[in-house]
């Protein structure tokens, strides 16, 4: 019998072939003498009785097989073992965080270097300026490039090849300035600074709260200071509880809020800063920017990137009024040096709005 095969099934096969071949004789026959009629003959029965055998023994066979399939007990499906969960991410450390890049390449701190603090809603669209400040030969289409990634943009222009002075850069715009990056880029700090109200008005609108705007103040209340003096990263306290940040690698207020280190914040400000503008007087702050540093101005610089999408009508007059009965924001303080520090710098610079309109002809003055 063919290999594989049970004795009912070889048994099955010989009896077809032996029918087989009878046939073929009978149809033989009546080619040769169509006249004749052709009687059955011995081997053509005993063929056809095989295969009549060899059915019932298979049809018996099925019969019995099915019947104990529909007899037998249901075997109980076994529960499929869950996938082995994958090990946990240990969190990873904000401050470390904010450290990553500090030591790019170990690359000098040149003339040049920049070091951003950016607090949540104090301007994306300053990125431009300071890279090109950084390194001048970066190509026009690199402006949207960076405004539209922050991650992606230092991912495509290396700090080692792009900012030979030094750049601090981070995947966390809005990093803590931790001890080891201010020592390391004392001197070198640009930064803009917003009244404490409008940023939050800002964060609220943006964050789309349904909570009363004070619940929103009350978080951000002193979160830049503490951002400066290396306490916590800028949003860690800003976004709802819960909610993550710095591009989901971590969930905000995991950790009570700690006192804000204004004396530390302050200092910094006054002694590790070469430029401090406002955001209430952006493109004021950017010709100032060129008038104490050169280099021309371009129409991207004062450009929005994230616009905001409020106006100032009957509903942010109330939300400010709201915000005007609350507590001084302690960031308050910090504002005020920074304000007291740019006018300073317009009137040692000669800069005025008659003055930039022709430096910056792109700006609104």
């Amino acid at each position: 019998r063919p290999p594989n095969t049970t004795p009912t099934a070889a048994m099955r096969c010989f009896a077809l072939s032996l029918f087989v071949a009878a046939e073929g004789m009978k149809l033989a026959a009546l080619r040769v003498h169509p006249e004749h009629h052709v009687h059955v003959t011995s081997s053509e029965e005993a063929a056809r009785d095989a295969m009549e055998e060899a059915n019932e023994a298979i049809g018996a066979k099925d019969w019995a097989l099915s019947h104990a399939q529909k007899t037998a007990p249901a075997a109980k499906k076994q529960p499929r073992s869950p996938p082995t969960p994958a090990p946990p991410m240990a969190p990873q450390n904000w401050s470390d965080f904010a450290d990553d890049g500090v030591f790019d390449g170990a690359l000098p701190v040149g003339a040049h270097a920049v070091a951003w603090f950016h607090p949540p809603r104090t301007s994306m669209s300053f990125g431009p300026l300071l890279h090109r400040y950084a390194n001048a030969s970066f190509p026009p289409e690199t402006d949207s490039y960076l405004k539209a990634n922050w991650e992606a943009f230092f991912a495509r222009y290396r700090s080692n090849t792009w900012f030979q002075d030094g750049f601090w850069h981070h995947s966390c715009d809005h990093a803590a300035v931790t001890d080891t990056v201010y020592n390391r880029f004392k001197g070198h700090f640009i930064g803009l600074f917003r009244e404490p109200r409008s940023r939050v008005f800002s964060a609220w609108t943006q964050m789309n709260e349904k909570r009363p705007i004070s619940n929103c103040a009350t978080r951000m209340n002193g979160t830049v200071a503490m951002q400066l003096a290396g306490q916590a990263p800028g949003e860690m306290f800003m976004m709802k509880e819960g909610h993550k940040f710095c591009h989901g690698r971590f969930l905000s207020q995991p950790t009570a809020k700690p006192e804000p280190n204004v004396a530390l914040a302050v200092e910094r400000l006054r002694d590790g800063f070469k430029f401090v503008g406002l955001v209430e007087e952006y493109d004021l702050s950017v010709c100032l920017f060129h008038a104490k540093f050169g280099g021309d101005c371009f129409e991207a610089e004062f450009e929005t990137s994230r616009p905001g999408h409020y106006y100032k009508d009957s509903a942010y007059e109330k939300r400010m009024k709201e915000l005007a009965e609350l507590d001084d924001d302690v960031d308050q303080v910090l504002y005020n040096v920074a304000k007291e520090r740019f006018w300073a710098d317009v009137r040692a610079h000669g800069v005025n709005r008659s003055s930039c309109e022709a430096r910056c002809p792109g700006g609104k003055f």
